[in-house]
């Protein structure tokens, strides 16, 4: 329910500035693509929705409470600055962002003990839900949700470290196109995600990726994949001292290796195109349950030439070729145990 709408009517910088100590309630601003930004400022916004901004629904604001949404900006949500929250109950929600829903970048020591909602981003292949964009540190958000987005789900980038996420669900059915659900690479590290849940993305989880930087000593303490025809655990470009499924496992569910480039559920490897780079050492999949009858890869597991140290163990019962392929360092194999 709104109490205003303010209707943007010319081309301005910000439809509403917010000072610090500034509250805005029950607002519906309609930006028209005539706004740079529909909200922009370090004060409170409570129940305020935004349609149609050109850069930001919300930049810059420090507090969220009750339902926020922002569609069709390019950027519905930009969060940035240090000590921004939301509050228990609220509602963050971004839908069909031209770009990212979620927008972090220079986010420090915030804490967001509400929700936050990212869907159906734009009809590029590649719009992302939630993304760390730029640096975020020392951060904690309780439920991120990202469905329905062409691009990521989530992704960390930009040596952003330090940062908690309780819980990840992401959902990429709807979508045109996805790439995987999520992405940790560009140097970052230090990250936890407590549970992670992904269905119908490409992938269900990298870490390294294709950005330049090695990432590592990142935590999914309990990851379910279901449904990513590309493979369920991908750890190259370097990554090490990674664990996944310390405390709930690692399940994978009808997850794939169609081709050269993923050859496994679990693929643990530099790709082809990453040369000059250590491979990926010292990394953790634990307790993992792989299984599937829709999508079958050509082995449930992977490691690749040069790998050393890496530890993968539980069970695997769906593959093409092989339970396992061991191309790793014979010097250095870690310590793979599958039944």
């Amino acid at each position: 329910m709104t109490d205003v709408t303010y209707n943007v009517t010319a081309a301005i910088a910000d439809a509403i500035v917010l000072t610090s100590t500034a509250r805005l309630e029950r607002v519906r601003i309609n930006a028209n693509n005539l706004a740079q930004n529909g909200v922009r400022g370090p004060g409170t916004v409570k129940d305020v929705s935004v349609y149609d901004a050109v850069s930001a629904g919300f930049h810059s604001v420090k507090r969220f409470e009750g339902a926020t949404y922002s569609q069709n900006a390019s950027r519905d949500f930009w969060l940035v600055g240090t000590g921004v929250s939301s509050a228990p109950d609220a509602l963050m929600k971004s839908y069909s962002a031209d770009w990212i829903g979620m927008y972090i970048g220079g986010l420090y020591n915030s804490r967001f003990e509400g929700a936050l909602a990212a869907l159906n981003a734009g009809g590029t292949g590649s719009a992302t839900g939630i993304e760390f964009w730029g640096e975020g540190r020392g951060n904690y958000f309780n439920i991120m949700i990202s469905n329905a987005n062409p691009g990521y789900g989530l992704a960390i980038y930009r040596g952003s470290s330090f940062n908690t996420i309780h819980e990840f669900y992401g959902d990429g059915a709807g979508a045109p196109d996805s790439d995987p659900g999520i992405s940790i690479g560009g140097g970052s590290y230090s990250n936890v995600i407590d549970k992670a849940t992904v269905k119908n993305y490409a992938l269900g989880l990298i870490i390294g990726e294709d950005v330049a930087g090695v990432s590592h000593h990142n935590t999914v303490h309990t990851l379910r994949v279901e449904r990513a025809p590309y493979g369920c655990v991908f750890m190259d470009r370097g990554s090490y001292s990674n664990i996944v499924g310390d405390v709930g496992g690692s399940t994978c569910i009808n997850t794939g290796g169609p081709d050269s480039s993923h050859l496994g559920a679990v693929y643990i490897s530099n790709r082809p195109s990453q040369t000059g780079i250590t491979p990926p050492h010292d990394n953790r999949v634990l307790a993992l349950a792989q299984s599937g009858t829709q999508i079958v890869p050509q082995y449930a597991v992977y490691l690749g030439p040069g790998t050393t140290g890496n530890t993968v163990n539980g069970s695997a019962s769906s593959w093409r070729i092989a339970k396992l392929l061991n191309e790793g360092s014979t010097s250095q194999l870690g310590l793979v145990q599958l039944y």
